[in-house]
């Protein structure tokens, strides 16, 4: 199984925290990030997950129009900043094919942390604004290891792409 962790692009200041839009600079980092990474690398993809703010709806939505996606965009509970990153693993484990969750920080630097180093080191990867990550699960969940094992395929960050 793979997982896409993309963190949303660049957004406005302002309040409340949910309701902030993306900025012309996010919009365009996003046409860049689908201008670089190929449709092809999303082939197995069966479910985007996204949060419920504004700016990660945002970013969901022009990746799946960029690259021509066919999944349909998934409201997620549990994928906001303030969100325990843990709860969300047992939901990655019942589903078949690939998932792309479109989040923030520190949610996704935390799963990702948990899932590559079974929580030892949940500070592993900084995943910037627009940055989007390729995990691939190598090994099956078990008992002393909940979410599998996994490693990381690749890690586009904006600046590559900027």
């Amino acid at each position: 199984m793979q997982l896409f962790l993309l963190r949303h692009a660049d957004a406005e200041a302002a309040w409340p925290d949910a309701d902030r839009r993306l900025t012309t600079y996010g919009k365009n980092t996003l046409d860049q990030l689908c201008d670089t990474v190929s449709a092809k690398a999303f082939k197995q993809l069966a479910h985007i997950w996204h949060s419920p703010y504004v700016r990660a709806t945002e970013t969901a939505l022009h990746l799946k129009q960029g690259l021509g996606l066919q999944p349909e965009l998934e409201v997620k509970d549990g994928l906001t900043p303030e969100d325990k990153a843990l709860e969300c693993v047992g939901a990655i484990n019942e589903l078949r094919g690939a998932l792309l969750i479109v989040g923030h920080n520190p949610h996704l630097t935390v799963l990702a942390g948990y899932l590559l180093c079974e929580n030892s080191c949940p500070d592993l990867l900084h995943i910037q604004k627009a940055g989007l990550i390729c995990l691939e699960r190598v090994s099956p969940p078990r008992n002393h290891l909940p979410a599998g094992a996994w490693a990381l395929n690749w890690y586009i960050t904006p600046p590559s792409i900027a």
